[in-house]
């Protein structure tokens, strides 16, 4: 059975195209497997150049300021004992996301927890800048409570001479004492729970990349044939022009008589 065409032109154009072919998988492959850019719109303002956040170090009378805010806004607002001191103590953000009626009634933007104690210390995460206080702290259930710890992400504010809590909401809750222990956050309870849609989510997976590399190793593989047929047919026919072409032995004098 017979692969490819006898006849060279044939031939020839069989390599080409299958050395076009090779590009336009090379070009998909480069397409599929190189990440996507985003580029972003650039925009343009009258408003005053903006520098970057310089950290600075807490002092010790802020932290105990800021200590006491975020102990009484907890002891006020998880358990909806006291919904007005929790709003007087809320800043912009948290006041901006429900009005004080709808604190009253018990529908805050912070969890419904039930925590144990009066000090919630144990800052994690610290980051300070002017006006600004970002950090994570762990509240612990009651006693008899059956829920596990939960990991809640704070930011104060300076409001005057004291702080308010601008930010709050949990990162991560545990399992209770004796179940089997599970963290659970925010990535739990995206699409699949897989976490949040990324860039990457529109990606082919891998099994989908064995299609344009196997076409792109068959080019290969029919480039290869096509030349190394056309080398060993171009060998054989230079040995047949070489051996034909060589003289005959003339005759000796001994010969002729």
């Amino acid at each position: 059975m017979r692969l490819l065409p006898a006849s060279p032109r044939r031939r020839r154009r069989l390599a080409r195209l299958a050395a076009a072919g090779v590009v336009v998988v090379a070009a998909m492959l480069v397409v599929v497997l190189l990440p996507r850019r985003h580029h972003a719109h650039e925009t343009f303002s009258n408003e005053p150049a903006q520098v970057a956040e310089k950290h600075v170090a807490l002092s010790p009378a802020d932290r105990k300021r800021i200590g006491t805010t975020v102990d009484r806004f907890l002891i006020a607002a998880l358990d909806r004992s006291d919904p007005a001191t929790a709003w007087r103590l809320a800043g912009p953000d948290l006041r901006g996301s429900a009005a004080l009626a709808d604190w009253t009634s018990g529908s805050m933007p912070v969890p419904v927890y039930r925590a144990r104690g009066t000090h919630f210390p144990g800052w994690t995460q610290l980051s300070v800048t002017p006006g600004h206080v970002s950090f994570d702290l762990i509240v612990q259930p009651r006693a008899g409570s059956k829920e596990g710890a939960m990991a809640l992400n704070v930011q104060v504010i300076r409001r005057g001479s004291s702080w308010a809590v601008n930010r709050l909401y949990p990162v991560a809750t545990f399992t209770p004492v004796g179940q089997r222990p599970r963290v659970v956050g925010p990535n739990d309870f995206g699409a699949l729970g897989g976490g949040e849609a990324t860039d990457e989510s529109g990606r082919l997976g891998a099994g989908w990349m064995a299609v344009p590399v196997g076409l792109f190793g068959l080019g290969l593989a029919v480039v290869a044939v096509v030349l190394g047929r056309n080398w060993w047919r171009y060998r054989r026919a230079r040995r047949a022009i070489s051996s034909a072409s060589v003289m005959p032995t003339l005759p000796t004098r001994r010969d002729r008589a």
